[in-house]
Parts: structure tokens; sequence; C-alpha cells
């Protein structure tokens, strides 16, 4: 889920919002074109274009979302254009993504973008209300401290945010600071010695 807030101010070209391209390729780009369309582009095609345009000097929230294959745009919490079936194996490229213009740098936005976020999952998959507040941290919840395989704790996400799994006292699990636990998934972890282990 790449989303944001958007506001802008000139659409006498294509204004790009995102772009995670070195080159043309399987990358992802969202960008506005000259009359104000929000279009989502990749590997050298348009796959979703907006039904309506855009306005300037208005706020609208964006969020373009894939969940399995189905990838969705959505305005203001509604979803404009067609669902497209993606089964794109994306691309990363050093120093990307680019936000306010594209990689070539030539196609700037003109007007503001505000709270841009990135999730690993998918955070909308239907119509939703946007958010109307400032993105919260991740709810976390702390594990105690590990000694040799004497705890086990099963924690599931039944939230509509992600869950941060920590240990306050820089113990690792799995070897990171923290799992993420996205809504309806859950995660054991059994104490190992000085560390945790997702079982």
């Amino acid at each position: 889920t790449v989303e944001m807030w958007v506001r802008a101010s000139d659409f006498t070209s294509a204004r790009v919002l995102f772009d995670f391209r070195a080159a043309d390729g399987a990358y992802p780009m969202l960008y506005l074109s000259d009359t104000g369309a929000l279009t989502y582009y990749v590997d050298t095609a348009a796959r979703i274009t907006a039904g309506s345009n855009l306005s300037i000097n208005t706020w609208y929230h964006v969020a373009l979302c894939r969940s399995g294959t189905s990838t969705k745009l959505f305005v203001d919490g509604a979803q404009v254009g067609s669902t497209w079936t993606d089964t794109t194996v994306y691309l990363g490229a050093a120093n990307r993504p680019t936000f306010g213009c594209n990689y070539s740098i030539d196609q700037f936005f003109t007007g503001y973008i505000d709270e841009i976020r990135i999730s690993r999952h998918a955070r909308y998959t239907s119509n939703f209300t946007p958010p109307t507040s400032p993105h919260p941290d991740p709810p976390a919840i702390k594990l105690p401290t590990a000694v040799a395989n004497t705890n086990r704790y099963t924690v599931k996400c039944v939230g509509p945010q992600t869950v941060l799994l920590s240990n306050g006292n820089g113990q690792l699990i799995d070897g990171a600071a923290t799992v993420a636990i996205p809504q309806g998934d859950s995660n054991d972890v059994v104490s190992d010695s000085a560390k945790w282990v997702v079982v």
C-alpha cells in the first residue's frame, strides 16, 4: 500500500506523485495527467486510470493497494478505475522511490503532498474512510526477557492496523529488533536463551 494526501496547484503537464523506476520496466509509478486524471503506470503502460479528474487546490487522500493479484486505486476512500489483475514481480532500484518527480527528474509535482505512508501489506481492499489525523505509530507489544525455552506467546492482530512486536530489553526477535503483525495474522514466539524465535 502506498498512500498520501495530495493537493495539486497546477496541471499544465503530467505531474508525478511517486516513481519507483530507475528506467521503464516492472516498477510502479503514479501520476496526474495534464487534465488531473490520476493514473497508475507500470512497464510502459497505464494500468489504472481514474474515471474523473481531480481539481486543483483541493486536498485528496490517494491510496494504491495490491492484495494478491488485485491492484486497486482509491481517492478519498472510494475505488476509482478498474481493478487491475497484477501479476507483476516488481523490481527494486537504488535510491527509489522519488516523490513529486519522476526518475529522470523532469516531471515535477506542483502543490503539496503530506502523510506519505508505504506499508508491506494490503491496508485497503474495499472502500474505506480515509484517516483524519496523522498516521499513528503502530500499537506495540513488548515481550518480557527471553530465557531458555520457558516462555511461549501467541500474538494475533485483530485491529485495523499492524501490531509491532518488540522487546523492551533490546533482545532480537528472529534477528530483528521488531516484527510487524498485519491485521488478521498471528505469530507464535518462543524464548530461546537471550533471544526470541518466531515459530
